[in-house]
This record gives structure tokens, sequence and C-alpha cells, in this order.
């Protein structure tokens, strides 16, 4: 490592939007993280080919319903199932997570 060298799995840019809408009995939350082209090693200039982790963009979603005492909720984590690369360290490609879906009930709010 170097000066000036840009550090490993920190990207430029990183950023994320949360926009919900509650109501007394029901609610509904979005949410778009987006996460920068990164470096798998220390370095400066262009990341060479096969060695750096691409920009990804990540939707979620959830509802709940509240009835009485209860809440039941669904939760979907990455709804548009789009792959991605989260790491190549410790041991080779790692996937991010796909997507995945929740459905529960919480009982006295």
């Amino acid at each position: 490592v170097e000066e000036g060298d840009a550090l490993p799995y920190v990207p430029e840019h990183q950023g994320a939007l949360r926009l919900s809408y509650e109501r007394a009995a029901w609610g509904i939350t979005t949410s778009v993280s987006h996460v920068g082209e990164m470096r798998d090693s220390a370095g400066q200039g262009d990341v060479p080919e096969g060695e750096g982790i691409p920009a990804r963009t990540v939707v979620d979603g959830a509802v709940h319903v509240n009835y009485r005492a209860a809440r039941v909720y669904l939760t979907i984590d990455n709804v548009l199932d789009d792959p991605y690369l989260a790491s190549r360290r410790p041991y080779g490609l790692r996937p991010g997570k796909p997507r995945q879906v929740m459905i529960g009930c919480r009982i006295g709010l």
C-alpha cells in the first residue's frame, strides 16, 4: 500500500433513500441503496479487469397491517432479485443477497 492508494472495499460513492407512508392501521416502506464500484485491493487509477467489485443498486420493500394488538408484516429484500457481487475475499467471488421474502406477526404492539 502506498500513499494515495484507494482503500479496498471502500466505494467513492454510496447512498440510500427510504420512503415510508404510515397510517394507524397500515404502512408501507421502500428503500433503495446504491454502492459504487470498489477495489478488491489497494491501488490507484482504473480498477483492473477482474479485480474490482462492480457498482450495485438494491431495492427493498415492506408492508404491515395492524389489527388489535398484532402487526402482520411482509418484507422483501432485493425486490428485483438482481444478482450482484459482494466481495472477492477471503475465498473468491461471493454473491450478494438474493431476493428474500419474510412474512410474520408481532403480538403486543
